[in-house]
């Protein structure tokens, strides 16, 4: 899904040059798909190509990013800091349901941060791997915090709510008239286009590597002549496919594909969270003497607030997310069969009963979509 969400925003910024693509229509499905497509085609060629597009795009990402809060700033008003700061006229509603509705959008930022972690098993040293990891999330939380409050020193709340995306575009428009959005949209059209390059590898690595250890099927950990795991791709880019589909169906099609891509990645970031506090309350078992308190508050409180995020979701985007995770099932079911049958492997009743709830959800969330009735 995240994928296919910097794919919109691809749409969405040629939508500058070719407006039929703002319709969202049949013209993004297409280009979407195009994109997407064509990213497994890059991705298949190796890592080497890979990297080689991402060092580039990341280099002037980073490059367009420091012109357009350099303008920002240049723009930036102090006074209009103090126009109605709260949302108190506009009645927004008190300031912790206001946190809450960006909760999605603040996870996406942020999605994919584990990435260096992901792809590991490719690092000439394993040591870059935790600097990358940290290295990464403090340019991108520098990055968010300096164009997200520097913007309201250019407009007020209430018309920085209206922005189309991308919205850092009509900002700079705002600024310094339309050569400000023209460049923002090259700069997000180079930015997405190397994220998407590596997004295609990070999401096809995960049932590659599955496969490898025999928790997804052992095709998925099959790879070409450039060692590049062809089935996983290929299987992963039929989803992000199905995917463009979906989304297509909504009113704001970026808004629903990163809303949908963070649910989707919260139990995930909920079990690892857990998964960390139960290694640090029960640390006899790996051997170790004493206990790290830091870890058991730091994964206490992560959890917890995954658990919040999920309850901030909304309804509407936890039954989508049903849909998803339920296509899982029959590569779980036909990877472990045996294993189950023989009793190797506990499948509890409640394990059945959970995975019957999930077919059940997503059976009916498929049923509420094409009827009209579920809109995110």
């Amino acid at each position: 899904m995240g994928n296919v969400a910097l794919a919109v925003m691809i749409n969405d910024s040629l939508g500058l040059f070719f407006p039929a693509l703002l319709n969202h229509g049949i013209e993004t499905v297409i280009l979407c798909s195009a994109l997407l497509w064509g990213m497994n085609a890059i991705a298949l060629r190796g890592t080497g190509s890979s990297s080689f597009i991402n060092i580039i795009s990341t280099i002037m990402k980073l490059a367009g990013l420091v012109i357009i809060i350099g303008i920002v700033l240049y723009s930036f008003d102090s006074d209009m800091l103090s126009v109605d700061v709260w949302g108190v006229e506009n009645d927004l509603g008190p300031v912790v349901d206001q946190i809450q509705s960006t909760m999605m959008v603040t996870l996406w930022c942020f999605v994919g941060i584990e990435g260096a972690v992901v792809l590991s098993g490719r690092a000439r040293k394993k040591s870059d791997v935790g600097k990358a990891t940290l290295i990464g999330f403090l340019v991108a939380i520098t990055m968010y915090t300096l164009i997200s409050v520097l913007s309201f020193g250019i407009l007020p709340q209430s018309e920085l709510a209206q922005l189309s995306n991308p919205s850092a575009a009509s900002l700079l428009e705002a600024a310094i008239g339309p050569h400000g959005r023209l460049l923002v949209n090259i700069c997000v059209l180079i930015s997405v286009f190397g994220a998407l390059v590596a997004w295609t590898m990070l999401v096809a690595e995960v049932p590659y590597e599955a496969g490898k250890v025999g928790e997804f099927p052992k095709f998925f950990a099959r790879t070409n002549k450039n060692e590049a795991p062809v089935m996983a791709l290929n299987v992963s880019t039929s989803f992000m496919q199905v995917c463009v589909l979906m989304v297509v169906m909504f009113e704001n099609v970026y808004l629903a594909a990163i809303n949908i891509a963070s649910v989707i990645v919260l139990p995930c970031y909920l079990l690892s969270c857990l998964y960390l506090l139960k290694i640090s309350i029960n640390y006899k078992e790996l051997g170790l003497k004493t206990r790290n308190n830091g870890y058991v508050i730091l994964s206490g409180i992560a959890a917890l607030f995954c658990l919040w995020l999920i309850t901030a979701a909304g309804l509407e985007y936890q039954l989508l997310a049903t849909i998803l995770y339920a296509t899982g099932i029959p590569f779980f079911r036909y990877t472990h069969a045996s294993r189950i049958k023989a009793g190797e492997m506990i499948y509890s009743k409640s394990d059945k009963w959970i995975e019957l709830i999930l077919i059940l959800l997503a059976l009916v969330s498929v049923y509420l979509l094409f009827t009209g009735q579920l809109q995110a």
